[in-house]
């Protein structure tokens, strides 16, 4: 029996996201690390919100490891294939990796899985994180999504686990092919690297730096709606195109008035990431606050700020089960959200 420790990660919208994130939240040593990134914003045509955090961020393949600059994490990305293929002897390398004090994540298909929206209902290829297991139980303590979208860690028993890991790449493909299911654009991509396996270790005798010039030029980027992936393209070809930084209140307009069309066509998980990105800056603020780099203190007026899109966002989510209204008073909020947080990060920078 063993239980590895996780904290509650800052950003839960995404797995890529919250897996390593509450890894790291066991201890706050990881936050000047995560606050010298996770500024910039971008979104393509057709695709979702996202929080740009290395230069393979606008990628869609899963074959870069997530997380692999982090002085505080040991992270491996392994070919399932590579490994046992029988999964019985697969539970029991789980179980010797947790012992080393490796979080595992895995690919597993949800169809298999209790409280999930997919279980019996139709096959679907996802990520979990393994943190522990329990041999008298039988279970392993299992990180990701429960029936209502919120992110949690549960037991789910090895048998379980056993059958949602038998699952053919071929047959799984040709499932989605017969049946038309619609698929999100990163789909194809990223099933060409899979199934895989990814290992993390904490490593909880490093330590990180605040990097104020990296602050500052991502703000640059954020403010002025530059393409941060122009900065790297010695290490990752960057993708052209898209929407960045304070542009991407544009797009969140046209989607409110799209929006007002009816409640399926809105996408609760932008307005989500645009929360958390909200929040992910109140706690840089209050970081540099604390240790005197900012002389006039914004975190008080940024609250408010993170406040106003929260609300928005409720207000959005209650709105898909009523008929549809004119979206003029939710875009007056959102100008005036956009307007704000262009005042307070253009005051940040005269501080920095």
């Amino acid at each position: 029996m063993k239980k590895l420790p996780l904290g509650h990660p800052p950003i839960s919208s995404y797995l890529f996201h919250a897996y390593p994130l509450s890894i790291l939240a066991q201890e706050n040593r990881y936050l000047p690390w995560f606050y010298n990134s996770h500024i910039q914003l971008f979104s393509f045509p057709g695709e979702e919100l996202k929080f740009y955090t290395h230069p393979f961020s606008t990628q869609h393949e899963i074959c870069h490891l997530y997380y692999q600059a982090c002085p505080l994490l040991d992270v491996q990305s392994i070919d399932r294939d590579t490994l046992t293929p029988s999964a019985v002897e697969f539970i029991r390398w789980i179980k010797d990796r947790i012992e080393q004090g490796y979080y595992v994540q895995i690919d597993v298909d949800f169809y298999d899985l209790p409280n999930k929206p997919h279980y019996q209902c139709s096959h679907f290829i996802h990520e979990v994180l393994i943190s522990g297991y329990d041999d008298i139980e039988q279970v392993f303590s299992v990180s990701g999504y429960d029936e209502k979208g919120y992110y949690t860690t549960e037991p789910l028993s090895f048998a379980i686990v056993q059958k949602a890991l038998s699952w053919n790449k071929e047959m799984y493909l040709q499932q989605v092919l017969h049946n038309d299911q619609q698929m999100p654009p990163w789909f194809a991509a990223a099933m060409q690297d899979r199934p895989r396996v990814f290992l993390y270790k904490y490593l909880g005798e490093q330590t990180t730096l605040l990097d104020i010039s990296s602050i500052n030029e991502q703000l640059d980027d954020y403010l002025l709606a530059h393409n941060t992936a122009e900065r790297y393209r010695s290490l990752a070809r960057p993708r052209l195109g898209g929407t960045w930084g304070i542009g991407i209140y544009k797009i969140l307009k046209e989607h409110l008035e799209v929006s007002g069309c009816g409640p399926t066509i809105f996408t609760p998980i932008i307005w989500r990431i645009l929360w958390e990105h909200k929040k992910c800056m109140l706690g840089r603020l209050c970081l540099l606050e604390a240790r005197q780099i900012l002389i006039r203190p914004l975190s008080k007026h940024w609250m408010g700020l993170v406040h106003q899109v929260n609300d928005l966002r409720l207000v959005l989510l209650r709105a898909q089960h009523r008929r549809p209204v004119a979206p003029t008073k939710r875009i007056e909020a959102l100008n005036a959200i956009a307007d704000q947080e262009y005042e307070l990060l253009v005051e940040l920078q005269s501080q920095l």
